[in-house]
């Protein structure tokens, strides 16, 4: 167990290990708790701060964990917000590890993440503390994230799945006045996203080996295979600086994360449906890898894969002892169709659609 830390402020050196769990107050159990990871983000830190020290009706316990930057962010925390808890790393954890580092030091009931890159409307955090309320079944969610540059334009409002892994923002560009309500999706974004205390520490939190990128998409489905409810309220608003797609870091990230949590969450009977299927994507993805000249970068995805394969095995083997729900009731959520940037429009990729939705029908 984790002790708690202090009331005021402090900077606390280093990374952590061990459980999330953690011992918290009472008092803070109404706030809730905001992981803010950090590296080299001082272009947008202080906005991102301020936009949540001015939630309205909502108490708020801010947590900024840094990746070793090396740009003045921390230097900025400390002298512009020290009423923000810092938790300084040795070390790049990358977005899953420094998110975890900042659940352990969490105090509340209520756990939030957000990309330094992000703001929020002063009534998020009450639209969607409301809506979570008392349902504990409700583990995730996440606002309508609009674009930062274009706010009147969505960024996503409930990113979509694909079976084979691939994941896509939903409505992508499309006028936000006209979305509402709140509706289930497959995972929460990790733009932006609270979380139940005890459904997270129960899957173990962020993949902290995944680093960056794809680790919302593991969570969430780890969240479903537990049982557990993710929506988004499309009433609560983010704005998000995105960037689809910037470097060839976030291919090799997305594509190695993709096939691990394809091999930890499916069963084995859905993994022998779907082999010609993630085979034929494979060599789809290879090809439109050589023209757009990231050939090395998904070979690389690959060795890193294999090379993780030990741990994600295990990881696997744990996964699916405790889950409680058959793949069959995650399909409910996912779909069929290619709507990711990195896959969209590419050849054969409409047909295979048309192939998975005929085998899901199987599984």
């Amino acid at each position: 167990m984790l002790a708690p830390t202090s009331v005021s402020p402090p900077i606390i050196q280093g990374a952590r290990s061990g459980s999330l769990q953690t011992n918290h107050p009472e008092a803070c159990r109404d706030c809730i708790s905001l992981v803010i990871p950090t590296f080299n983000s001082v272009k947008y830190i202080k906005d991102c701060i301020e936009s949540i020290l001015q939630q309205q009706l909502v108490k708020v316990h801010v947590i900024v964990v840094d990746n070793n930057s090396r740009d003045g962010t921390r230097s900025t925390v400390r002298e512009l917000f020290p009423q923000v808890v810092l938790v300084a790393l040795d070390d790049n954890l990358g977005y899953a590890g420094g998110c975890n580092e900042g659940f352990r030091v969490s105090h509340s009931d209520i756990v939030g993440f957000v990309n330094a890159d992000c703001t929020l409307d002063r009534k998020c955090l009450s639209e969607l503390q409301r809506t979570m309320g008392s349902n504990q079944k409700l583990a995730a969610i996440m606002p309508k994230i609009c674009l930062l540059g274009d706010p009147t334009s969505i960024n996503t409002d409930g990113n979509q799945l694909q079976y084979l892994g691939f994941a896509a923002c939903g409505n992508l560009n499309m006028p936000s006045q006209t979305s509402v309500g709140i509706v289930d999706i497959p995972y929460a974004s990790g733009a932006m996203m609270l979380v139940r205390r005890q459904p997270f520490e129960e899957v173990g939190g962020f993949d902290s080996e995944f680093f960056m990128y794809h680790e919302d998409v593991d969570l969430g489905l780890r969240l479903r295979l537990d049982g557990y409810q993710i929506v988004c309220d499309r009433n609560a608003t983010a704005y998000h600086d995105y960037e689809p797609w910037r470097n060839q870091a976030k291919m090799f990230y997305y594509e190695r994360n993709r096939l691990a949590t394809i091999v930890k969450v499916y069963s084995r009977r859905t993994l022998a449906i779907f082999a010609l299927a993630l085979a034929g994507a494979e060599v789809a993805v290879l090809v439109h890898s050589m023209r757009r000249g990231w050939f090395k970068t998904k070979c690389r995805s690959y060795v890193d894969f294999l090379t993780l394969l030990p741990s994600t095995l295990s990881k696997r083997s744990a996964i699916q002892s405790m889950r409680k729900v058959a793949d069959s009731e995650l399909f409910k959520y996912l779909t069929a169709t290619f709507e990711s940037p990195l896959i969209v429009g590419l050849r054969g990729f409409g047909m295979l659609g048309s192939v998975l939705k005929g085998i899901q029908l199987h599984v």
